[in-house]
């Protein structure tokens, strides 16, 4: 018998979960994550890498945070305090570009949110205290991480609180969202020159990379110890 509820969002790919509780005198125990049950109900094929727990205080605001290589996806359920979690559609292609969703998580409603990669994260402390723990698909990669202002006029995002909210200096210096590299091709901009792409290894590593991931140069044009030639090389062949 099923052990959660799956409900999708506005962002169908956003979705919530709610776990079967069971109560009693004693307290109470449900399955936080059921990777069977994840994959046939939530989405198949996710890899969780990595568990975070973070704490915040009454009025903290954490985002809008992503990655433009290794992106993540999120399992977030909060265990103490209550808070309000966004996803924003980052996908060019998705007919929901650029659509946000929010859901109240607390440790009393046990809800859970799953926001897949190719989306923004965010979330506000409506509570005197939040502890927030989320499962991730990829590992941090913080040369990749963007922001996205909390505050942007475009998104529009009801944070539900009622003060000025706490943020980091690195938040409150979020790029706006019509300024911010988003969509699918902006989460794959990185490209690899491969010298001595007529050799062995070289054949093998080209047949991984896509034409427009990389570019292979041959032994016979590019003579390694010849920095100049080589950065010349590697600024020609990313040029686009």
């Amino acid at each position: 018998r099923m052990a959660i509820q799956v409900t999708a969002t506005a962002l169908p790919e956003v979705k919530i979960i709610e776990p079967k509780v069971f109560g009693d005198a004693r307290g109470f125990f449900y399955e936080s994550f059921n990777g069977r049950e994840f994959a046939e109900h939530v989405e198949a094929g996710v890899e969780f890498v990595q568990d975070n727990h973070s704490r915040s205080a009454k009025g903290v605001l954490r985002g809008l945070h992503y990655q433009i290589q290794h992106p993540q996806g999120k399992f977030i359920r909060v265990v103490a305090g209550e808070i309000f979690d966004v996803g924003v559609d980052l996908r060019k292609n998705s007919p929901t570009f650029g659509k946000w969703h929010g859901a109240l998580l607390s440790a009393e409603n046990k809800h859970m949110l799953w926001i897949p990669p190719g989306f923004a994260h965010g979330f506000s402390v409506l509570s005197d205290g939040a502890h927030v723990l989320y499962k991730v698909t990829d590992v941090y990669s913080p040369e990749n991480e963007r922001t996205i202002l909390w505050s942007d006029p475009v998104l529009k995002i009801d944070w539900k609180i009622k003060c000025e909210p706490i943020i980091s200096a690195k938040d409150a210096a979020g790029q706006l969202f019509s300024a911010a590299p988003v969509g699918e091709e902006d989460f794959h901009t990185m490209r690899v020159t491969i010298f001595g792409a007529t050799g062995l290894l070289g054949k093998e590593l080209m047949q991984v990379v896509n034409d427009d991931e990389g570019t292979g140069v041959g032994s016979k044009d590019a003579d390694l110890r010849n920095s100049e030639q080589v950065s010349s090389i590697v600024q020609s062949t990313h040029a686009d």
